[in-house]
């Protein structure tokens, strides 16, 4: 029914509309709303289709072509900043491998290169428990920070196109979609390797001391030497 109004009412880009307005949908579906409230706080289907025919008639254009201006303008430092964004994600993953990478080292006593000092296998393996669970943090937090980035990028271009076409698009939560359950999944995940991480690091130092005799343990089996 939507469709056809916009259809009547000659608006273009239908299909972006159409889909935002199905993103919005699920979006508040996953919150817990019904269909029915949903589409009570949108409006009549029609009455939305000539706000877009009327926003489509008001923007001439040169007052677009000089929005387009403003908005590349913008958007090269927006650009590059979004680019370092996604850079410290590639980071944060780097952590999460090689902390893996790190802690199957050292229960398999697997030294490439001869990187890894000395440790006592209990001690080793302790640690590398702390790595694993840093590296499920380090997992946790790459998907987390793509999740944003990627949303944040669709806002952008969501308050682009508004911008531009003075238009009545629905803007975009602040918040990127997540089912509860895989949100609540991904927290207790989150919460128990922070407690397993910081636990077992602390019990591999202390491990550590105890065998050297020596809370510098470092220095007794000669690590920087």
């Amino acid at each position: 029914m939507f469709k056809n109004e916009l259809i009547k009412n000659n608006v273009s880009e239908i299909d972006d509309i159409l889909n935002d307005y199905e993103e919005h949908f699920k979006f508040k579906l996953e919150e817990g709303k019904t269909e029915e409230e949903i589409s009570n706080n949108l409006g009549n289907p029609k009455n939305i289709a000539r706000e877009f025919e009327n926003n489509n008639v008001q923007v001439n254009k040169y007052e677009k072509g000089t929005k387009r201006f403003y908005i590349s303008m913008l958007s090269i430092p927006s650009f590059l900043v979004y680019i370092l964004m996604w850079l410290s994600v590639i980071a944060v993953f780097a952590l999460a491998v090689s902390s893996f990478a790190l802690g199957f080292c050292l229960i398999t006593r697997i030294n490439i290169f001869n990187l890894i000092p000395y440790i006592p296998y209990f001690s080793a393996f302790i640690t590398a428990l702390s790595y694993f669970a840093l590296s499920i943090i380090s997992s946790i937090a790459t998907f987390y920070m793509a999740l944003y980035i990627k949303h944040w990028g669709k806002i952008y271009v969501r308050w682009s196109s508004n911008y531009i076409n003075g238009g009545h698009y629905l803007s975009i939560s602040k918040q990127p979609s997540l089912s509860k359950k895989i949100s609540f999944t991904l927290k207790l995940i989150l919460v128990i390797s922070t407690i397993v991480f910081f636990t077992m690091f602390t019990l591999g130092y202390f491990s550590m001391a105890l065998s050297a005799g020596n809370l510098e343990f470092w220095h007794v089996w000669g690590w920087f030497v």
